[in-house]
Parts: C-alpha cells; structure tokens; sequence
C-alpha cells in the first residue's frame, strides 16, 4: 500500500498513512459541498439582513413624518406617494407633529419573500403614529393599526414600492 506523508506532523493532527487513498476524493468533495451549502447561507442572512434594514428605516421614517429619509428606502415610482402625502400636511398638523415626544411603535414578522426572493409582503403593525384626517382637519395619534407594504428587491438592492398611498388594513 501507497503512504502518504504526514499533514501537521509537529501536532500529529493527521497521519494520512492511516487513510485509504480511496476515501481521500470523497471528503474533498464532502468539504466542498459543505462550504458551498455554508456560502449558501450566509448569503440568505445578509439578504435577510438588508430587507429588515429597509423594513425598519422606512417604517421609522414614514410614520414619524420624515418623509425625505423615507424616500431614500423607496422605489423611483413611489416618490408621487410620498410627495402627495406631504402636500396635504398643513401647519396645524405640524404643530401637532412637533409637540408630540414620542415616535411611532413599529412591529413585524419577518416576511416570507415571494417570486424567486425578488417580492416581499410585509405585514406592519403601528403603534402611535400621526394619521391625516379628512381634508381641512387637524390629524391626530393613533393606537394600534395595521398595514401592508410591498417590498421589492432591485438591482440587488430591497425598496418599498408604494403602487398607493398607505391605507390601514381593516
């Protein structure tokens, strides 16, 4: 039988004499799946990652009335939504805005991405957040409401897409 020298000879970690020469290919393939599938994953959690990122920047910034910052997490083509939104706020709502202290309470799930991992559905709930009255009217905090947004992934990148103004889900 071949002998093979010794691998790490000064700790005696491995002494490939002992190994039939047979099995030598199939752990080298073992060990190659093996950090391709960990590869693998660690990708998933850094995709993961950046769609929790966008989740949280752009709830933070949407339901405390920081529209501009909201904007940066967002689709080219939601940028009317947004700017709709902020031509209906009037003085009165700022003033309102302004003398409240607390920010907004935002909760969610970890969304299941849909499509081949391009489309995220992402179920909001929101705790203290300012909401629009009727035209003419000053707005006001609410508790608790729930809302959807969609969640898009763009060259390699996650945003909101708003196809509409935010509604809360009844």
């Amino acid at each position: 039988m071949k002998t093979f020298p010794t691998y790490f000879s000064k700790m005696g970690l491995i002494r490939l004499s002992r190994v039939k020469p047979i099995f030598v290919p199939y752990c080298i393939v073992a060990l190659f799946v093996a950090s391709c599938m960990t590869a693998c994953h660690q990708k998933l959690d850094g995709t993961q990652e950046q769609l929790a990122e966008t989740i949280d920047s752009f709830a933070y910034h949407y339901f405390n009335y920081h529209l501009p910052q909201a904007l940066r997490f967002c689709t080219p083509e939601s940028e009317k939504w947004l700017r709709f939104m902020a031509s209906n706020v009037r003085q009165d709502d700022v003033d309102v805005l302004r003398a409240h202290e607390e920010e907004a309470e935002i909760s969610y799930d970890m969304p299941e991405t849909l499509e081949t991992d391009t489309l995220a559905l992402v179920h909001l709930t929101v705790n203290n957040h300012f909401v629009k009255d009727s035209i003419g009217k000053t707005g006001h905090f609410a508790g608790e409401t729930r809302y959807d947004i969609l969640v898009v992934k763009r060259q390699g990148k996650w945003v909101v897409n708003l196809p509409q103004q935010l509604a809360p889900i009844k």
